[in-house]
């Protein structure tokens, strides 16, 4: 909590600071249908350059029998963006590199004790992503947003905590060792540019 406190103070002060600029505010819909909700920052720097982030928080419930597996997370993602002719300023093609720090909570880590007793567990995952990002921004003259985004990193940092040894044992036993931890990003984003 204190991460996003952190976040949403520097992106207080990046208004302050230029409270002239461009300042786009949206909202990923995209992420509603996988139960992602967040909010997306754009602070326009110049017509063809911007800074801005992403805080988003998930949650995916998943029931398959008798069991239940839920997965919730939280991830923080600071970007540039560079852009191609540019209209109305930071509009249009862009692309650009982002950094990701995500963490992921899920129950769906039971393992089988030293007394061949099956236990549920959870896992934690936190990591630090770095990729580049590519969409088109559409804005009307009325300061409408509408954006697509995609994107693809790869996670340069990667930590794994479990409930307990005997769950850690039991995963990094049976885990596949040597593929690489890939990220993807999709974005249909909603906004509106505040001059």
């Amino acid at each position: 909590m204190k991460k996003v406190k952190l976040i949403l103070s520097v992106i207080c002060l990046a208004i302050g600071v230029n409270a002239s600029a461009q300042h786009d505010i949206k909202m990923d819909f995209a992420g509603f249908v996988i139960g992602q909700y967040g909010i997306l920052y754009e602070n326009v720097l110049s017509p063809s350059m911007s800074v801005g982030g992403d805080i988003n928080y998930h949650v995916l419930e998943l029931e398959a029998g008798d069991d239940d597996f839920e997965y919730s997370g939280l991830n923080i993602v600071p970007e540039f963006r560079f852009y191609f002719n540019p209209v109305d300023g930071a509009d249009g093609f862009y692309v650009g590199p982002y950094l990701k720090y995500k963490r992921v909570t899920s129950n769906d880590f039971g393992y089988v004790n030293s007394e061949n007793i099956f236990k549920e567990g959870e896992r934690t995952s936190t990591g630090l992503a770095f990729g580049l990002g590519m969409g088109k921004k559409w804005v009307s003259d009325a300061g409408f947003i509408f954006e697509t985004y995609f994107g693809f990193g790869r996670y340069i940092m990667e930590n794994e905590s479990y409930e307990n040894n005997e769950q850690e044992d039991h995963y990094e036993n049976t885990s596949i060792e040597g593929l690489p931890s890939v990220d993807g990003r999709f974005s249909l984003s909603v906004g509106w540019r505040i001059n």
